[in-house]
């Protein structure tokens, strides 16, 4: 008894929802197409906050029907609802779970109701495509986009990504100085960065180095991946960039490259030289800046540490 008034409950609750929402959808199995749109929404949900499917019912906002009329049932077409259920299988990685979907009984009619969890650990996808919701629907990323949200969600991390480069060319100053200070007294640099989380193995067992520790520890770290992880300097007359066909340079831009230590190190340096130099103006007089070098060292540092490394693109210090 106890568990009819619950599931009558939970009916009246559902038939009383007046739209889909972000995390809220109503399908009817009506025909075949309806198993592609279920499996994406399952996809999308899970990829962006979870949410409820409910099988059997149309969407109030597509129907002039009320409440129970709403209902068509599961078993509409039971060979539907058997495909979703061997479709919904095949999502990557599988939500394990939420199939079969909690039943309501209603008179003859069964309404499915699949529970979607929010994604913690990896995005999902089907057939390649990964989708997130939007407001009432699911949008289809493109490869760009794969990458960013996986970064955004926190799935992946750009410093833990492995590269294919070989371990002689990180034994550099920059890894002595390194493993100096931390007391490390083992030579093999294999095992070393092992042991520190700066190497793992891949899928096929081989070791390799993680992004970070070539970006530490690599002399031309910009050459040994696909990244841009380098640092340009440029310094402009006036206050605003202008682009044409004679751009207002005062000189060619500067790019300082090497291990992350050594291009804050070296930014630091050479942009302080050039605030502290001045630049002389046409009218013969010099300009000199007047910014604190504590506040420029930081916002080089900041930069170097806090930007994103799977973007491919340099950081830019602009002089004007």
């Amino acid at each position: 008894m106890k568990d009819q008034y619950t599931q009558k409950e939970l009916l009246n609750n559902i038939l009383n929802i007046p739209s889909e929402t972000q995390t809220i959808e109503f399908k009817r199995l009506s025909d075949e197409k309806v198993i592609v749109k279920v499996v994406e929404t399952v996809v999308a949900m899970a990829n962006t906050e979870g949410g409820v499917i409910v099988l059997g019912v149309d969407d109030p906002e597509k129907t002039k029907l009320n409440r129970k009329d709403r209902i068509f049932g599961i078993n509409e077409k039971a060979e539907v609802f058997d495909a979703l259920g061997r479709e919904i299988q095949r999502i990557t990685p599988p939500l394990s779970g939420i199939w079969p979907p909690q039943i309501i009984e209603d008179n003859n009619k069964k309404i499915g109701v699949l529970f979607i969890p929010k994604a913690l650990l990896s995005f999902h996808s089907i057939n390649n495509h990964v989708f997130v919701r939007a407001e009432k629907s699911n949008r289809q990323l493109n490869a760009h986009e794969i990458v960013k949200f996986a970064y955004a969600k926190g799935f992946e991390k750009a410093d833990r990504a492995l590269v294919d480069v070989d371990f002689s060319l990180l034994k550099t100053s920059a890894y002595e100085e390194w493993k100096e200070s931390r007391g490390i007294g083992e030579t093999a640099i294999e095992s070393v960065l092992e042991k520190t989380g700066l190497a793992r193995k891949n899928t096929n067992s081989k070791l390799l180095p993680t992004f970070a520790a070539v970006l530490l520890f690599a002399e031309f770290p910009n050459d040994l991946t696909e990244a841009k992880c380098a640092i340009r300097v440029l310094q402009h007359t006036g206050t605003i960039e202008t682009i044409g066909e004679t751009p207002n340079l005062i000189s060619l831009p500067k790019t300082i490259q090497g291990s992350l230590v050594k291009q804050i190190s070296s930014a630091h340096e050479y942009v302080l030289s050039l605030l502290r130099a001045g630049i002389r103006i046409p009218s013969g007089f010099k300009n000199i800046y007047k910014i604190p070098e504590r506040a420029v060292k930081e916002a080089i540092t900041n930069a170097v540490i806090h930007r994103d490394y799977h973007m491919k693109r340099d950081i830019v210090i602009k002089i004007f």
